[in-house]
């Protein structure tokens, strides 16, 4: 009988552990299947630092906030602040511009994770952005010189309001330096779709692009949380 009742014990024990595993890495196999994987909210440094030294001519702040699907796309929004007062000339004209910007876009990391459920130590991404700003610029001390009949009016142009979107390509690594703590850079260049037409009143800087004046290349350096 005691034979009997310790082989059930056994049984018991032996079947209660196989569950037990079952149910780990039936949890383990959910786990990892989960698409989202959190978001990670970061600010760039390096702007405000760039401003303070006096190595740019205008300035901004942003942040980011992107979601982690699946450890391979991260949807992204970027929100920033940017402004410029700028004496352009030895005749006094002045350009100055403020605003806020904004930036959506997809970053896909190239690398592979096997960590479930939370963002992987190294992420190298590649993707794009579509930003866009509603500004207000006032420019200054406009001089126009009639070359006909001489003579010459200074001008005055304030108030002037434009909404701006441009594109942008953008390479990152982010790596994890502490618990859910990340830091990293970006590089991205960026342009708007169409130049100014002859004879356009355009801003000569627009905040989230920089100078209105082609092609440029932007470096930032950010540190993030994840959630």
């Amino acid at each position: 009988m005691r034979k009997i009742s310790g082989f059930i014990i056994v049984t018991i024990i032996v079947n209660s552990l196989i569950f037990s595993n079952l149910s780990a890495q039936n949890a383990a196999a959910s786990a990892d299947s989960a698409i989202f994987r959190g978001v990670r909210l970061e600010v760039d440094l390096l702007s405000p630092l760039m401003h303070a030294i006096g190595a740019s001519k205008g300035f901004y702040y942003q942040g980011a906030a992107a979601v982690n699907l699946n450890e391979k796309y991260f949807p992204t929004i970027e929100i920033g602040y940017g402004a410029l007062d700028n004496k352009l000339s030895a005749s006094g004209l002045t350009c100055n511009a403020r605003a806020l910007y904004y930036r959506i876009g997809l970053d896909y990391n190239v690398l592979n994770s096997k960590k479930p459920l939370r963002a992987m130590n190294n992420i190298f991404s590649i993707g794009a952005r579509l930003g866009g700003s509603n500004l207000s610029y006032n420019i200054e001390n406009v001089k126009i010189t009639d070359d006909y009949w001489g003579g010459s009016k200074t001008l005055d142009l304030p108030n002037q309001r434009k909404f701006m979107i441009w594109w942008e390509v953008i390479a990152g690594v982010r790596v994890e330096i502490l618990n859910n703590i990340f830091m990293g850079w970006n590089v991205r260049m960026k342009n708007v779709f169409s130049a100014p037409k002859q004879g356009e009143v355009y801003p000569y800087y627009i905040p989230g692009l920089g100078l209105y004046n082609g092609g440029k290349w932007e470096f930032n350096y950010y540190i993030g949380w994840q959630l």
